[in-house]
């Protein structure tokens, strides 16, 4: 908040609008004041979520809306791969504005061609997440219970990503397809895949058997390399944490990437 004070009071507005007013903060500096007096925020002042019975406190929602808010102005996962959503959101708009399909006037031939466009992008753009820590067999000192509960509520936010991680004890490396699962009466085709919702969850999975351990050198690099066997098409983008793409960069990707394909 006091790094992006316009965007914070912005933030505050929206987020009291979407919420319908009511309890909800009715400014940024009060909304701030009211985080800092969640329990949670309070434990880790090593105050007592009790001491201050008639503070007024965030809901669970507005809690949610400030922690992903935060996120995405800071070097986090979640800020990475909404960033790459971007990229495959442009490429679906480019495709329909290619093919004309806003302009379909039949309903039901519109939605089809909305629903080829959106497969033929996903067919040839594929997101990789190499997740050096991640363990869905059980919990260790890398990954905790918390860094379980995070990557969940990320999971509300970001989708259509496949995640490669190092079996602990097997010497294998394994990919997790993690995809929105909705039902017939929940698809709207007519709306972008990355404005969409549903519930994520494991739609694949892949595993490759190693000769040995994964890490014998430099760990980032190896991380990355042994999630290229699993890597499908003719053009290869690695992104670090620290990177992010709008969507109006986004459209000027195939145009990079044309001359090296003419």
């Amino acid at each position: 908040a006091a790094n992006y004070p316009d965007e914070w009071d912005n933030f505050a507005s929206s987020l009291r609008a979407r919420l319908g007013g009511g309890t909800s903060a009715r400014s940024g500096s009060e909304l701030l004041h009211r985080f800092l007096n969640t329990p949670a925020a309070a434990n880790s002042k090593g105050e007592s979520s009790s001491s201050a019975p008639n503070r007024e406190v965030c809901s669970p929602e507005e809690v949610d809306e400030v922690c992903y808010w935060a996120s995405m102005r800071g070097q986090t996962l979640v800020r990475t791969l909404r960033g790459l959503m971007n990229y495959r959101s442009a490429l679906e708009r480019m495709a329909r504005m290619e093919e004309g399909v806003e302009y379909i006037k039949d309903e039901d031939e519109k939605r089809k061609r909305c629903m080829d466009t959106r497969e033929l992008v996903r067919r040839k753009f594929q997101i990789i997440l190499a997740y050096q820590i991640y363990n869905p067999d059980r919990f260790d000192r890398l990954w905790t219970p918390e860094r379980q509960a995070a990557f969940e509520k990320m999971l509300q936010r970001v989708w259509g990503f496949d995640l490669v991680y190092n079996h602990p004890n097997n010497h294998q490396s394994c990919m997790i397809r993690f995809d929105r699962v909705v039902g017939d009466d929940e698809l709207d085709p007519l709306v972008y895949d990355d404005e969409g919702r549903g519930d994520v969850m494991v739609t694949g999975q892949w595993v490759i058997n190693r000769p040995g351990q994964l890490v014998i050198g430099e760990p980032k690099a190896e991380n990355q390399a042994h999630a290229l066997p699993f890597a499908m098409g003719e053009e290869l983008q690695v992104n670090d944490m620290n990177m992010y793409n709008s969507l109006e960069e986004s459209f000027k990707i195939p145009f990079i990437t044309n001359p090296f394909f003419a």
